[in-house]
């Protein structure tokens, strides 16, 4: 997701439980001690290389069930980027990443410098449409945003962001970003991540990226953030990346991640050329963008807009 999730848990009595079970799950977020956060990290990958996927996705999938019944949810108006908006929050990761002002947001001062007014943006992997708003502030209500997102809850809770804020421009499509070549699905995480289905595995509409654009037509900016498969789906946007107007924003989930479906960061650079695209990376210290060569990209997560100049 791509507000910054990394800060001091908001102290309300009613929710702490709540929010304490959401690490175990999540360990990536900033636990109070780094102890506790390695042992949450080792105890997680010992039991993932223990259980069979399967089994591992039907107990995610009850843990989801669980913890979005028992949690009282609650509207939360804060200030993302300079954008005011009303967010719904109805599960402990909405909790941790909306409930409190969001400043800072370096993607969205980056994605200013392009005229995105009266444009459509694809917004994929969009979690609970609080990025698909703030985008749709750009583009104008003369502009529009399509944003797909695979996980059902999360996708409910979109459509009650979209209608409390009034957001007419913005279209949340219930659906899974792929090249439609594999058989897959989505997991049972609250910020799900699509992985090669089995006869057991609830199906899901799968959309291309091409698909979208002839769906739509064509994106100004398109925003990639799919936990992982966004290589997979990049192979499936051959017409898309071949429009000289459209500019990309991609989330990279790093090699360990990619690695799933037989890729790795630097595969970016097969769709995005550096003669016709000008790569700059989010220095997460610093909080704003910088210049990137090919040879000094990450192996791990990180973010990076594509200015297409050619």
């Amino acid at each position: 997701m791509l507000l910054d999730p990394t800060f001091e848990l908001v102290d309300k009595q009613s929710r702490n439980e709540e929010l304490c079970c959401y690490h175990f799950e999540n360990a990536d977020i900033r636990c109070d001690h780094v102890q506790e956060k390695q042992e949450t990290v080792v105890l997680k990958t010992a039991i993932r290389a223990i259980l069979p996927e399967q089994v591992y996705d039907t107990l995610r999938r009850a843990k989801q069930n669980f913890m979005t019944r028992r949690f009282s949810s609650y509207v939360s108006e804060h200030n993302y980027g300079g954008y005011r908006l009303k967010v719904l929050i109805a599960d402990p990761i909405g909790a941790e990443w909306y409930d409190h002002d969001e400043s800072a947001m370096p993607e969205i001062d980056e994605l200013k410098r392009f005229d995105l007014t009266g444009k459509t943006v694809f917004d994929l992997g969009a979690h609970q449409c609080v990025i698909a708003m703030l985008l749709a502030q750009l583009t104008g209500k003369a502009g529009r945003v399509i944003a797909v997102e695979a996980n059902a809850h999360n996708h409910k809770v979109s459509l009650q962001n979209l209608a409390t804020n009034q957001f007419d421009n913005v279209t949340c499509v219930h659906g899974l970003v792929s090249s439609g070549k594999l058989d897959i699905a989505i997991d049972g995480g609250l910020n799900g991540r699509a992985r090669r289905a089995d006869s057991t595995t609830p199906k899901l509409k799968v959309l291309t990226i091409d698909d979208m654009t002839q769906l739509y037509g064509a994106p100004g900016l398109v925003l990639l953030d799919i936990e992982g498969h966004e290589i997979e789906a990049l192979s499936a946007a051959t017409e898309t990346l071949k429009d000289p107007h459209c500019h990309w924003l991609v989330e990279l989930h790093g090699d360990a991640d990619l690695a799933d479906y037989g890729h790795k960061n630097s595969d970016i650079f097969k769709f995005f050329p550096t003669t016709l695209f000008k790569p700059v990376i989010l220095d997460t210290k610093a909080g704003h963008f910088l210049p990137l060569a090919p040879q000094d990209l990450p192996h791990e997560r990180c973010h990076i807009v594509f200015e297409r100049i050619a």
